[in-house]
C-alpha cells in the first residue's frame, strides 16, 4: 500500500510541471504535445516519430473544425452535428495511435498523469 502511495506521490509532481505548463498538461487541441510526451514517458527515437506523424495527422484533421465550431459560436450560429462527429471521430483515431504507440509500461503512467489533469483514460 505505502508503494502505491508512493509510486501517485511521485507521478503528482512530475505531472505538476506538465500541468502549469499550459493550464491543465495539454496542449490546445487537447492533447499532451511533443516535448510534454516525451518529457513524461522518455520516448524511444521510433515512438518520437510514431508520436509526431499521429499529432500532425491528428492537427490537419482537427485544426479547421476547431476553426469552424469557434466561428459558428462567435456568430451565435449552431455549429453542426456532423462537424462534432468528425471531431470526435478525429479523436478516438488519435487515442488509437498512441495506444499503439506506448509500451505496457509507459501506459499505466500515462494514464495517471492523464486522470490527474483531468482528461481521462490516455489523456482525451
Amino acid at each position: 500500500m505505502k508503494s502505491r502511495f508512493a509510486l501517485l506521490a511521485m507521478l503528482v509532481v512530475a505531472a505538476s510541471p506538465l500541468a502549469a505548463q499550459r493550464g491543465r498538461g495539454f496542449g490546445p487541441t487537447g492533447v499532451l504535445n511533443y516535448d510534454q510526451m516525451n518529457s513524461l514517458l522518455k520516448l524511444s527515437s521510433q515512438q518520437k516519430t510514431q508520436y509526431q506523424a499521429a499529432l500532425t495527422n491528428y492537427n490537419k484533421i482537427i485544426q479547421p473544425l476547431q476553426e469552424y465550431t469557434r466561428e459558428q459560436r462567435q456568430a451565435g450560429a449552431v455549429v453542426s452535428p456532423d462537424s462534432t462527429r468528425k471531431q470526435q471521430d478525429a479523436f478516438e483515431s488519435f487515442k488509437s495511435s498512441i495506444d499503439s504507440i506506448l509500451t505496457e509500461a509507459q501506459k499505466p503512467k500515462f494514464d495517471s498523469v492523464a486522470a490527474l489533469t483531468g482528461r481521462g483514460a490516455r489523456g482525451f
